[in-house]
């Protein structure tokens, strides 16, 4: 920390400082409902600069995934046996959930420094 008075050219750069908090990301207008409640409450959950405006397309993909998983195994308590259109609806939901928290976006990748790892993967010698 420093002491003693600012000098005429910090006190003249402060006004180009500007520090402003990070702005959560907002969900995509094109979200169903269930998966805008869950998409507000993942991003609630972080640091609001943990998510840049490019994750918020793979994000809302997972929260889709994450509403159809969670209205299926809604359905799937009501019936004995298990309607199989709710276990497929689960199932798929699940699944696509697991892929895309197993396979990072470019951004995230790249804000991470495993971009070019990322890009090598599958890429040939």
């Amino acid at each position: 920390m420093r002491r003693g008075r600012k000098s005429q050219a910090e006190r003249d750069m402060e006004p180009l400082m500007v520090h402003s908090e990070p702005v959560p990301v907002q969900p995509p207008a094109t979200l169903s409902d269930p998966a805008r409640k869950i998409f507000l409450e993942l991003v609630a959950s972080c640091d609001p600069a943990h998510f840049e405006d490019a994750d918020v397309g793979i994000l809302a993909q997972f929260c889709e995934a994450q509403a159809l998983a969670e209205r299926a195994a809604q359905e799937l308590q009501k019936e004995s046996p298990p309607n199989p259109r709710w276990l497929a609806a689960w199932k798929e939901g699940t699944k696509t959930m697991k892929d895309l928290a197993l396979r990072p976006e470019p951004a995230i990748a790249a804000r991470e420094g495993q971009g070019q790892a990322a890009a090598d993967v599958g890429r040939e010698f």
